[in-house]
């Protein structure tokens, strides 16, 4: 019935005043050819990376991982900055061995999408008691660790928009 249903529908489509879009269709089934819209920043990724390099979106922005075509880390995709716990102790470990030993070519900061709940990349270890006097949420214990690795080995890059773009050191 499903089938029925499908074949009806693009009859219907494909005839009188969508006859172009049928062209355009089928050239583009033909062809394998798509028009396809791309961030900025997913398409400044694509021209500056190769498909096997990581990038970590600082901020879990995953859609530029998804438009790029590029993983992330492997344990976990955003540092866990809300709750201290004892898992979050756990987790925050995994995610710091994860960043040193399986270091993404690229770090974008994404905090601009969350201001006052992400602290942006500033490449200076900062103590979680500084975090707390500028407002941001209770931060795991190794994230002065987290971002002076992050200062330490990487290099800002370029900017686009209000986002930034971090690569990492040669």
């Amino acid at each position: 019935m499903f089938l029925v249903i499908l074949a009806l529908s693009l009859a219907i489509l494909f005839k009188g005043d969508l006859a172009p879009y049928r062209s355009m269709f089928m050239d583009r089934m033909n062809h394998g050819t798509w028009v396809e819209k791309m961030d900025p920043m997913s398409e400044y990724i694509i021209h500056h990376s190769g498909p096997n390099d990581k990038i970590l979106a600082w901020g879990g922005q995953l859609g530029i991982n998804f438009l790029s075509r590029r993983n992330t880390l492997d344990a976990y995709y955003e540092y866990p900055l809300y709750v201290s716990s004892p898992f979050t102790q756990t987790i925050t470990e995994q995610f710091y061995n994860d960043l040193s030993q399986n270091s993404p070519l690229y770090i974008i900061d994404c905090a601009p999408d969350a201001p006052g709940d992400i602290p942006p990349l500033n490449l200076s270890p900062k103590t979680n008691l500084e975090l707390e006097a500028a407002g941001y949420p209770q931060f795991p214990a190794n994230y002065p660790q987290v971002n002076g690795f992050i200062g330490h080995n990487y290099h800002l890059e370029t900017k686009i928009g209000a986002y930034k773009i971090y690569r990492q050191n040669p």
